[in-house]
């Protein structure tokens, strides 16, 4: 059920409704501009930023657009024997974009790189190879200020897969984990952090491994220099099975998905405790309203955003939406080869629409850029108690009312969703908020007087 607050005489509430009016960016053809692009997009205020998996008669590139479908440009088209097959959503620190290819390399196991906006400053920091170091990387890095963080899906000591950081200079490369079957086998999504500890999951494993089977997969933690390893929950087949995105924590619970399993095995929506602990499935997929999901979530403080790759109409995919608690799911859309199929992508929002890529389809059925008006339960509180300056920001805001509160809860998403600053605090006239150094983009401000939202409003960096 949406909740809503109404302020007599104080308060104005705008809610954020968009048509969910669906539109292509970028209709991808590879002898042109790439083609059958897999990862999500990266969004830095300007311009979008992602990836394709080929673009013939080479191994794929990177690209920039702009929201509006203008401005599109090709920073890099990769050479089949330097790497190939880029099918991990690109990150940045502020300076670089980072990812992975799956495969190609130096030694056709693929690689970890780095390069600017601009297309400038592209290096390779690493090369997998040897076997020892993981093979056939997949996930979408983790950057902790310090390290980054993936997952590869085969190499290791049991060619089961491996978890591993490097600095972003190339150095310091590390092995945290080998998976070996019963901790978890060939992990298909990268990890996230709730600053203490590194979560993610494998797509098999786990208490169902077996020699003839190699299991429904697991969620994992694991500290950022490789021990205090756990098993979270072991997935088997009812409850989930084969997942294959990363996990977003809000704070609270851990969200993901899973590719198959659940009542009708077309994949579920589940939340989760870090400890463990208050499992709950939020939907079994049924075909048609989606089937096998394999991106991760998008969150805008309260529902989740998705994507299907099967299921729907046409059996290509949706987009949808479902309140944290399971109840109002809502399917924005139902994918077309003419209009975009097989989402394999998570999607972005940038406060007014949301952004994904599909892998096939559009007029030259290789693939779409899209966006979708944002149907969001996040209330904008235009003339709040609370102001909030200045907007946009650089490394603080100021906090003002002539109303004293105590106890106030202060979280920011970012544009994936996901909780980057969680704080408490007493507002007695003005405070000033230090905030981590952010990646220059959208974010989203909430703050509580115990269980009562007073603001909720866009922040630009």
């Amino acid at each position: 059920m949406r909740i809503k607050y109404t302020y007599i005489l104080l308060l104005c509430v705008i809610s954020f409704y968009a048509n969910a009016q669906y539109s292509r960016l970028m209709n991808f053809d590879p002898p042109i501009n790439g083609g059958k692009p897999k990862a999500g997009l990266y969004f830095d205020g300007t311009y979008l930023y992602g990836t394709t998996s080929f673009a013939f008669p080479s191994g794929g590139s990177i690209f920039k657009i702009k929201p509006d479908g203008t401005g599109f440009d090709t920073l890099m088209t990769f050479s089949a024997s330097g790497a190939a097959d880029c099918s991990a959503t690109l990150i940045s620190d502020g300076t670089y974009l980072y990812s992975i290819t799956k495969g190609a390399g130096l030694y056709g196991a693929g690689s970890i790189f780095k390069i600017k906006p601009d297309g400038t400053g592209y290096a390779v920091l690493h090369n997998f190879g040897s076997g020892s170091d993981g093979q056939t990387p997949m996930g979408s890095l983790y950057y902790d200020g310090t390290y980054l963080y993936g997952t590869a899906s085969g190499g290791g000591s049991d060619i089961l897969g491996t978890l591993y950081k490097i600095l972003p200079d190339g150095t310091g490369y590390t092995t945290l984990i080998d998976f070996t079957g019963p901790n978890g086998r060939n992990p298909i999504g990268g990890v996230i952090s709730d600053g203490t500890f590194l979560y993610g999951m494998t797509s098999g494993g786990g208490i169902t491994d077996s020699i003839a089977w190699g299991g429904y997969g697991l969620i994992y933690k694991i500290k950022p220099d490789g021990s205090a390893y756990d098993t979270v929950m072991n997935f088997i087949g009812p409850n989930g099975a084969i997942p294959e995105s990363n996990l977003l924590f809000d704070g609270t619970f851990l969200y993901g998905t899973t590719g198959q399993g659940g009542s009708m095995n077309g994949g579920t929506v589940f939340k989760i405790n870090p400890d463990g602990t208050g499992y709950s499935k939020l939907i079994d997929f049924v075909d048609t309203n989606g089937r096998g999901p394999s991106a991760s979530l998008l969150l805008d403080g309260i529902s989740l955003y998705g994507t299907t790759v099967l299921g729907g109409t046409d059996n290509v995919g949706v987009i949808y939406k479902i309140q944290t608690d399971g109840t109002g799911f809502f399917k924005m859309w139902d994918l077309s080869y003419a209009e975009g199929a097989l989402p394999y992508s998570s999607l972005i929002t940038d406060g007014t629409f949301l952004y994904g890529t599909a892998t096939e389809g559009g007029t030259d059925l290789q693939g779409v850029v899209f966006k979708i008006g944002l149907e969001t339960d996040i209330e904008e509180i235009s003339e709040s108690p609370i102001a909030v300056y200045p907007n946009p920001f650089t490394s603080e805001i100021i906090l003002s009312s002539k109303t004293s509160y105590s106890d106030l809860s202060v979280i920011i998403y970012n544009s994936l969703g996901q909780s980057v600053y969680t704080s408490t605090l007493n507002l007695y006239g003005q405070i000033k908020v230090d905030l981590p150094p952010f990646e220059k983009g959208m974010y989203f401000l909430q703050i509580n007087s115990g269980s009562r939202n007073i603001l909720s409003q866009k922040l630009i960096k």
